[in-house]
């Protein structure tokens, strides 16, 4: 989830918390009190019919579509942003891939298929490790753990598993604190 899902979460949770707080003063409180007569009953009846039907704006209905309509707009603007950050990625030269935080891939790009002369069906599942030479692998590991415990960026240049000279490079996705929740690696043959 990236700062702008975050960022939509919290305007959806601040609006539906402030709607929750006018259905209560505008509804609830209402009802509560006790009707010494029969036209105040009538009253409080109309103040609630004008809050659950269009008023042209001014009603809780009237509200909580116009969140609905916001709510959608984001989620459109948000998938085409996610759309064309994909596809950006997909063609760039550099040699990208994404794994979970197990370490298996899950997304390659076009350069990283030329890089490594594997295809997507070939890599699926692949534990980005097995790239690299097994002399290499636990000086790889060592650094690949002190940056995500320090959360900081990923560089070192090694071989891989073919003997050829590779940088890689990259950032743990954090979810939390203390979680990560997969990585993206920039691979680079020299």
């Amino acid at each position: 989830m990236n700062i702008i899902e975050y960022l939509d979460i919290i305007g959806i949770v601040s609006a539906s918390i402030g709607a929750v707080v006018a259905i209560w003063r505008k509804l609830i409180f209402p009802i509560n009190k006790l009707f010494s007569t029969n036209d105040e009953l009538m009253e409080s009846v109309e103040k609630i019919m004008s809050e659950v039907t269009t008023n042209g704006g001014k009603s809780i209905k009237d509200s909580v579509d116009s969140l609905k309509k916001i709510c959608e707009n984001i989620s459109v603007r948000q998938e085409i942003i996610d759309q064309r950050t994909r596809a950006s990625l997909h063609y760039l030269d550099a040699g990208l891939f994404e794994t979970d935080k197990t370490g298996k891939l899950t997304w390659t790009n076009e350069a990283f298929h030329k890089i490594t002369g594997e295809t997507q069906s070939d890599v699926e599942g692949y534990d980005w490790i097995s790239f690299i030479d097994e002399s290499k692998r636990e000086k790889v590991i060592t650094e690949f753990a002190s940056c995500i415990k320090m959360a900081r960026k990923f560089y070192i240049e090694t071989e891989n598993y073919k003997g050829d000279n590779i940088i890689l490079s990259g950032y743990p996705y954090r979810i939390g604190k203390d979680q990560h929740g997969g990585y993206l690696i920039n691979i680079i043959q020299l």
